[in-house]
């Protein structure tokens, strides 16, 4: 990366932010004595916003499992960008609306562009949906509601404590195989999907966001629900094979992500396409195809599985018998 240095670099930087977002021209000025650290690039992340795909990269810092996003993302949310008079390599940050303003943020600068970590994000009000695991990272500006999952009905509908009241959520976007339905019956990858969603739920603090219809005809509220400071749910089942993509306009915010995911999940042959796989090729059930760690993006799809397919270990996932398996996966 080429690296650029001093007064002309935080020029840079700044004539950046002033293109980025026209209409807030006038709140940069005054900025010109300020410069900003750099940083050489590491794994780049896609970044969409609100489902649309945003012009710049995120990127990753793998030894501290941080996020540097493009802070003209909040600049495009009507936020003002002022330099710290003390500190050359910080800002305050005056939001929209009636949120406080953010003071002495680290800012970080790759190229002639302002970066921020995904904390940062998350302490300006946005929702940050990324897992280490992943090359794409997604932000939400909903406005949220935040509730307690006190029950996982099965792969796609969960219940939610909110403001006191428990409400059935039916995650949109996604369908995720039957494992409790009075008529289907267990679908293939099932149980496993149904296993894997109750680890990453049970008893988790998440934030709801909704589209264009609060409810479905059965009367469970439709959402999009993130992991309170982790990952976006029903992007990340797709992403992980746990979930297929189900639109149902008006509802359709998400669409274009969750189809680029599912084609991920197709191309590395993840869970349930991997399982249908198998029933091509010969096999009544998911359970008879043997596995290995290899099968799998993360520890925790892992786990499931191994939980979903016991009592015992019939694929010899858990290598020294202490009940974790695969634990070289991230």
């Amino acid at each position: 990366m080429k690296r650029q240095h001093g007064f002309l670099s935080a020029i840079l930087g700044i004539l950046f932010l002033l293109q980025a977002c026209s209409s807030n021209s006038a709140s940069h000025t005054g900025m010109a004595g300020w410069s900003s650290s750099l940083l050489e690039r590491e794994g780049e992340v896609s970044v969409y916003v609100d489902g649309r795909v945003w012009p710049s990269v995120a990127y990753r810092q793998d030894d501290v499992e941080q996020l540097l996003l493009p802070i003209n993302i909040l600049v495009n949310q009507g936020a003002h960008i002022v330099p710290d008079t003390k500190d050359a390599d910080t800002v305050s940050i005056e939001l929209s609306g009636e949120r406080e303003t953010m003071q002495h943020v680290a800012v970080t600068q790759v190229d002639d562009q302002l970066y921020m970590s995904d904390a940062g994000f998350r302490q300006a009000g946005l929702l940050v949906g990324w897992d280490a695991a992943s090359d794409i990272a997604v932000i939400s500006t909903c406005s949220p509601i935040v509730g307690e999952v006190t029950h996982v009905r099965d792969g796609d509908t969960i219940e939610v404590s909110l403001d006191g009241q428990v409400e059935a959520v039916r995650l949109i976007g996604i369908d995720t195989p039957e494992s409790v339905h009075p008529f289907k019956g267990v679908e293939l990858y099932g149980k496993e999907a149904s296993a894997y969603v109750k680890q990453l739920l049970d008893g988790k603090q998440v934030a709801v966001c909704l589209d264009v219809e609060e409810r479905d005809r059965y009367g469970r509220m439709l959402g999009y629900v993130y992991i309170q400071g982790g990952v976006f749910v029903n992007a990340h089942l797709v992403e992980q094979g746990f979930a297929q993509q189900a639109t149902y306009p008006p509802n359709v915010q998400w669409v274009e992500l969750i189809t680029q995911l599912q084609a991920v999940a197709k191309q590395h042959n993840r869970g349930l396409w991997a399982a249908e796989d198998d029933m091509l090729n010969g096999n009544n059930n998911d359970e008879k195809a043997d596995r290995d760690c290899g099968d799998f993006a993360t520890q925790q799809a892992a786990q499931a599985f191994y939980e979903a397919n016991g009592p015992g270990d019939p694929h010899r996932l858990d290598g020294d018998g202490d009940g974790t398996v695969c634990e070289q996966l991230p």
